[in-house]
C-alpha cells in the first residue's frame, strides 16, 4: 500500500514521466557508466555490478525492452573487451568487461527466454 501511495504522489510521477520521455539518454548514461567501470575503476565490487546489473532489469520492467537491446549491449561490451585486449593483452580492464558481458548475455537469455 505504501509503494501505491509513493507512486501516486506528484513529484513521482514527474520523474517518472521524464524518465520515459528521455528512454535513449538513460540507456546512453547506464552505458557509459558500465563503459568507465571497465576502463577507469581499478578495483571490483560486486555491490557496484550487481547493483547497476539490478538496475538495468528495473530498466527492462520499466521500459518493456526486448532481449536484442540487451544483446546490442553485448555487442558493445565484446568491441571494448577485444580492443581492450588487442592494447593491453589480460589485464584488468580485459577481464571486467568480460565479466559485464557474461552477466548480460545471461540477462539476454532469461529476457529472451521469458518472451
Amino acid at each position: 500500500m505504501r509503494i501505491r501511495s509513493f507512486l501516486n504522489n506528484p513529484r513521482v510521477k514527474h520523474v517518472l514521466v521524464l524518465l520515459k520521455e528521455n528512454r535513449t539518454a538513460v540507456f546512453i548514461v547506464a552505458f557509459f557508466a558500465i563503459v568507465a567501470d571497465i576502463l577507469f575503476v581499478t578495483n571490483s565490487s560486486d555491490i557496484r555490478t550487481f547493483g547497476m546489473l539490478a538496475l538495468y532489469a528495473v530498466g527492462i520492467w520499466f521500459y518493456k525492452l526486448k532481449s536484442s537491446m540487451t544483446y546490442t549491449i553485448c555487442l558493445g561490451l565484446l568491441a571494448i573487451m577485444f580492443v581492450k585486449f588487442l592494447l593491453s593483452g589480460t589485464s584488468i580492464a580485459t577481464e571486467k568487461a568480460a565479466v559485464w558481458l557474461v552477466l548480460f548475455l545471461a540477462v539476454g537469455i532469461f529476457q529472451k527466454w521469458r518472451e
